[in-house]
């Protein structure tokens, strides 16, 4: 049934046809990145497929089958980190694959849409804190806990809440603040605005975050970038499309 945020939204899709494509505007652009232009990670979803397939309406908030799910998300080192050789010795060697994991220390996803007519890229999410030894990120991961302890709750059953100002998670990390201050927030591009892209950026980094620098009760993608600074060592991204169409 078409109601009238409908046509408000369809008015709006032809207001800003041309507002897209602020990539320039993603994370992974930002100052801590600039020795870091291409991708070290190759990043995958087994639930939507490769990058830049289209998300399935179960990942969206949208429609009777909307369960705004988050995509399982994969990742392996496609090539070794620079090298943390001192300038003393130029000559050593770059690391190798297995050298270049033991570099990392903990992972970084943000979750972004760089085509929604905004002045800046539109997170859906983030997630910091992400053990060095995993390697994936799954729907269940990222469940809220009621504390930080991985066997909170009745006996080792971590006990999920739903407290919008917590930032622990089921997977043993922490979230930081999308936009709507949820844990994960769907596709949902505007009506007949085209296609979509959502980029889902894994950061590998060299050091663990300095927690005391992220002083909001839910960090910000502002703070978490500063906290980054000097501490990348590589990074992927999976991308998924979605696309609301009039019909």
């Amino acid at each position: 049934m078409v109601s009238v945020w409908d046509y408000i939204e369809l008015f709006f899709s032809w207001l800003f046809a041309n507002a897209k494509g602020r990539d320039d505007k993603l994370f992974i652009r930002g100052p801590a990145f600039a020795d870091l232009p291409d991708p070290t990670l190759t990043v995958e979803s087994p639930d939507c497929g490769p990058s830049h397939s289209h998300m399935k309406p179960e990942h969206t908030p949208l429609g009777p089958t909307g369960a705004n799910r988050f995509p399982t998300l994969t990742w392996t080192l496609s090539r070794p980190p620079p090298s943390t050789s001192s300038p003393s010795s130029p000559s050593a060697p770059p690391p190798s694959r297995s050298e270049g994991r033991d570099v990392v220390q903990e992972y970084l996803v943000v979750a972004e849409d760089p085509d929604a007519p905004m002045p800046t890229p539109i997170t859906h999410g983030i997630y910091y804190g992400i053990p060095a030894t995993r390697t994936s990120i799954t729907p269940e991961d990222i469940e809220l806990l009621a504390d930080s302890g991985a066997g909170a709750g009745t006996g080792t059953t971590p006990k999920v809440t739903n407290d919008k100002n917590n930032s622990n998670l089921k997977g043993g990390f922490k979230r930081g603040a999308n936009w709507n201050k949820t844990v994960y927030s769907g596709p949902r591009p505007l009506l007949n605005h085209g296609p979509h892209r959502y980029w889902y950026q894994v950061i590998a980094l060299k050091e663990p975050l300095d927690r005391t620098v992220l002083s909001s009760p839910l960090a910000t993608k502002k703070e978490i970038a500063q906290a980054i600074q000097g501490k990348v060592v590589g990074w992927g991204a999976w991308i998924g499309v979605y696309e609301r169409k009039w019909e």
